[in-house]
């Protein structure tokens, strides 16, 4: 039987986790973006394109970061339902990051992204 302490430490733990894992995938992608023109400094036009968007999703993955951490220390009985929002709404920005972009720019719009044959 499970007392209340332990499903709070329960939703804590996955809090924090969750705000590793955002910070995570907000790391990921800035270092992608950092990447963009190494090494010699050409941006290709996928680059150009996918920057702002890339910056854009990273800055919510950090967000996203902090509010999980938010979530993590706020007591009341709607943080399972906010951490279950803010949870989507990390994976909806994880999938745009790191298949929606690429897939856009890369894909749809043919945009050269620097690999050669």
């Amino acid at each position: 039987m499970r007392t209340p302490t332990a499903g709070r430490a329960l939703l804590v733990s996955a809090c924090l986790v969750s705000a590793g894992a955002s910070f995570g995938l907000a790391l990921w992608i800035y270092t992608d973006v950092s990447m963009f023109g190494f090494p010699d400094g050409y941006l290709t036009d996928y680059q150009r394109a996918a920057r702002t968007p890339l910056r854009i999703t990273g800055w919510t993955g950090a967000a996203l970061g902090l509010v999980f951490l938010a979530v993590a220390f706020r007591s009341g009985d709607a943080r399972g339902r906010a951490w279950a929002v803010a949870f989507v709404v990390l994976l909806l920005v994880a999938a745009a990051a790191l298949v929606g972009v690429p897939w856009y720019f890369g894909t749809h719009l043919g945009l050269d992204n620097g690999i050669g044959g």
